[in-house]
């Protein structure tokens, strides 16, 4: 089931990647009609309007809610290549809810208008866009009844969808080195368990030589074996 939804979705965003990036080859743009906005490490990050969407040229973006307790619980991480509508946000009204750069990132902000007239595959994005993150929050809601080490492991296994790209591919047996600002507290964040927890798991998956922890670096030593032998 796992590796199935791990190759599933990892085939789903290259193509939605492919098919944004069509779709703005396709459209001519004057120039004065994208905003490209530079924000750095650490820095909050306003919604996207209703009339307007983010694509993300470089960087990363942790989508995060604030539940009533006070934890900080984390949504998805989006890349470069990742777009973000309006419409793509659970709940824009609302406070508690935020979009913070994990390292400095620049960001296209495009007139969604603009898009739509000038491109007939636009409605063909949109609509794939949105089935895409509907099956996305689909599967943490799947799997947020696990418990202890395997919400842990699943964790991980949204942070290398989250970097999907063609170079990643589920089956291979190289290693894998994750980005700095993956940190135990933000795989706390994303699988709702305790920073001390998370950090329990990592020393005993390095003494099963599954990761290394050298400098502050996560490194997954063979990712084919990563998933069979921690998400079946």
């Amino acid at each position: 089931m796992v590796n199935y939804l791990t190759n599933f979705f990892l085939e789903q965003k290259i193509k939605n990647v492919h098919f944004f990036q069509n779709s703005l080859k396709k459209t001519h743009f004057n120039r004065k009609d994208i905003i490209n906005l530079y924000i750095k490490k650490k820095e909050i990050i306003e919604f996207p309007t209703p009339d307007d969407l983010y694509f993300i040229k470089y960087g990363s973006i942790k989508e995060s809610v604030i539940d009533w307790s006070g934890n900080i619980k984390t949504i998805r991480i989006l890349t470069q290549n990742d777009v973000l509508f309006y419409s793509d946000i659970i709940q824009n009204n609302s406070s508690v809810y935020f979009l913070q750069a994990l390292n400095d990132i620049e960001i296209d902000k495009i007139p969604l208008t603009k898009l739509a007239k000038d491109n007939s595959h636009y409605s063909n994005f949109l609509s794939f866009n949105y089935q895409l993150n509907s099956q996305i929050y689909f599967s943490k809601w799947f799997y947020s009844s696990n418990r202890g080490e395997k919400r842990v492991y699943e964790a991980f296994l949204e942070i290398l969808l989250s970097l999907a790209t063609e170079d990643i591919e589920v089956n291979s047996s190289e290693s894998f080195l994750l980005p700095a600002y993956i940190t135990h507290e933000l795989i706390s964040e994303l699988s709702g368990v305790s920073r001390s927890y998370v950090t329990r798991i990592i020393e005993k998956l390095k003494e099963k030589k599954i990761l290394s922890y050298v400098d502050n670096s996560i490194e997954i030593l063979n990712i084919n074996y990563f998933f069979k032998q921690l998400l079946f």
